[in-house]
């Protein structure tokens, strides 16, 4: 647990620091209301096109990538209304879901790029998916024991990866595990899906940072079961002679999948024992795998 807290505090702090940077100069001056007030203009003219605490975010992400632009406005006497029908004409959000990143029928640059360790010693990368106007620096939480899902951090989003699927969620509220809980009881989370090749590329790079004790001299993690995670998550499926059934090869057994009427699977054999295929945790467990499997069969 203590190591879950100083990631996410070490995310927050990662991602924190080029603004704080680009906003030293508002300090003190008179340009940091002037700025409050083009975001406020910002957001006023996006949240009807967009979730609120994403037209927030982007708001408040243009106000500090476009610093200096705002500043020289400012300093020309520009009014805010003016600035931000500026900003609107020259830099429109809605126009950039259709720029060179995306295309018809899915994304064409890779949604991770930049993997590097982090001072935890786990893995971080840049992540992009459609509904971000531009990357962020996630961590990878630290992987103490065998799991299908990892839990990733930025310093805006809470997200996570499933290593079966490639399927992701990303909070879209706060960057807090319980931002993430919140938005998906509210129906309300950023998902993206990663391709095959995209989830072997991110477990070869989880398997490079195992280690029980990884991180810098003041900072330790037990990301023991980061190879565990890269090793498993291979799902692979064999056909049985003269039969209908067919077995399943997971990272927690080989079991058997018997078949029943209208090619509907109806039992899973474990040690020789015949168990409900809907109410086996095992089989409920796969349960996206096999019918994957026998939508292709």
């Amino acid at each position: 647990m203590i190591q879950y807290i100083i990631a996410a505090g070490i995310g927050a702090f990662l991602g924190s620091q080029s603004k704080k940077s680009k906003k030293s100069y508002a300090h003190g001056g008179e340009i940091v209301g002037y700025e409050k007030y083009v975001k406020e203009g910002l957001l006023y003219h996006y949240e009807d096109n967009m979730d609120f605490y994403e037209a927030e975010e982007q708001a408040e992400d243009f106000v500090l990538d476009q610093a200096d632009f705002i500043k020289s406005e400012f300093e020309k006497g520009t009014t805010v209304n003016d600035t931000v029908a500026l900003i609107i004409s020259k830099y429109d959000w809605e126009d950039e879901d259709e720029d060179e990143d995306y295309a018809e029928g899915g994304q064409t640059t890779p949604p991770i790029t930049n993997y590097h360790k982090n001072i935890m010693g786990t893995l971080s990368f840049d992540l992009k998916v459609k509904g971000m106007r531009k990357p962020q620096d996630f961590i990878v939480y630290p992987i103490r024991e065998k799991t299908d899902t990892i839990s990733i951090q930025s310093d805006k989003k809470f997200g996570e990866i499933n290593i079966l699927t490639g399927r992701g969620i990303l909070s879209k509220s706060g960057s807090a595990m319980y931002h993430l809980s919140l938005d998906k009881a509210r129906s309300n989370v950023n998902e993206f899906q990663l391709s095959k090749g995209e989830v072997q590329e991110l477990k070869r790079e989880i398997k490079s940072t195992t280690g029980k004790s990884v991180g810098g001299s003041f900072v330790k993690s037990d990301n023991s079961a980061a190879d565990l995670l890269a090793k498993g998550g291979e799902v692979k499926f064999r056909k049985l002679a003269k039969s209908k059934n067919f077995d399943i090869v997971t990272p927690d057994g080989r079991f058997e999948i018997e078949m029943g009427a209208f090619g509907m699977p109806k039992s899973i054999i474990i040690d020789g024992h015949r168990r409900d295929i809907n109410r086996n945790p095992l089989a409920i467990k796969y349960r996206t795998e096999i019918q994957e499997y026998l939508d292709k069969n």
